[in-house]
Order: C-alpha cells, then structure tokens, then sequence
C-alpha cells in the first residue's frame, strides 16, 4: 500500500473517531441530564382527614377520592421511575458502543501510523 492510500486511511479513521467522539460526548451529556431529574412526587392533601379539615369535606366520597388520586400518583410516579430506568440503560449501551467504536478504531489508526512509518514509497 502506497503512503498516500495509507494517509488516506488515516484520514478516514481520525473522522471516523472524530464522529464518534462527537456522538459518545452528546450521548453522555443525554445521560447527565436524565441523571439530573428527580422523581420525587407525592399526593398533596395526604389523606381524607387533610381534606375534611381544609375544604370542610368528608364522607365515603372523598375518602374513596383520597386512595384513588393517591393510587394514580403513585402509579405515576412508579411508571416515570421505570421509563427513566430503562432511557439510562438505553444510553449506557450507546455509551459502550460508541467508546468501542472509538477504540477499535484508534488500534485501526495506530497500525496505519505503523504502516506508514515503515512504508518506504
């Protein structure tokens, strides 16, 4: 292979790296963000006796109300945990294969430098 074909590769590996650097530091930066939300939320009044007391309302209505709306955030919020959970483990794994294709392609590169350097055309 002449030093030019070889250049040429190289050319071709360092944007290869390149682009995959590019994609590996947004997919971090994706999975920095989602790190960064909390799902910490809960139901507001509490139970049946915080709304009897506040809004003067009681009775078998509100306390089914009560469960009901504590149950719904509940689900929720259990729900935003397993999406979040799976979003991360879908980064993780874009993660690890654009840090293996940077890898695989920095040993592709060192061996064209090498080639180069004993390339005598």
């Amino acid at each position: 292979m002449s030093r030019a074909e070889i250049n040429a590769q190289i050319s071709q590996v360092q944007g290869e790296i390149s682009k995959a650097s590019e994609k590996l530091s947004k997919l971090n930066a994706a999975k920095a963000r989602l790190d960064g939300v909390g799902i910490d939320f809960k139901y507001l009044p509490e139970n049946s006796l915080i709304i009897k007391l506040i809004y003067q309302l009681s009775g078998k209505p509100y306390d089914t109300m009560t469960t009901d709306e504590e149950k719904i955030i509940n689900d929720t919020k259990s729900k935003l945990i397993d999406k979040k959970t799976l979003v991360i483990g879908e980064l993780n794994s874009a993660i690890a294969k654009e840090a293996s294709t940077i890898l695989i392609a920095s040993v592709r590169l060192s061996n064209l430098r090498a080639s180069l350097a004993l390339e005598k055309d």
